[in-house]
């Protein structure tokens, strides 16, 4: 996954402006992850919403019921 200083070649520190509203930011890669593109993980009876680069949950995982 390419950060957006990556895809436009840039360097330097740069944070985007935020894509969309269900986008979350993945500190570990350095970038935003659409919620379309985040991996789903239930393995431990929560629901995962994971970064597709670096396996980093994006969000509290909710407990499945």
């Amino acid at each position: 996954m390419n950060t957006w200083a990556d895809l436009h070649g840039e360097d330097g520190d740069v944070i985007p402006h935020k894509p969309s509203k269900g986008a979350k930011w993945c500190d570990n890669c350095q970038c935003w992850v659409e919620s379309f593109d985040a991996k789903r993980w239930t393995g431990d009876d929560r629901l995962h919403w994971l970064c597709p680069g670096c396996d980093v949950d994006l969000v509290e995982p909710e407990i499945m019921e």
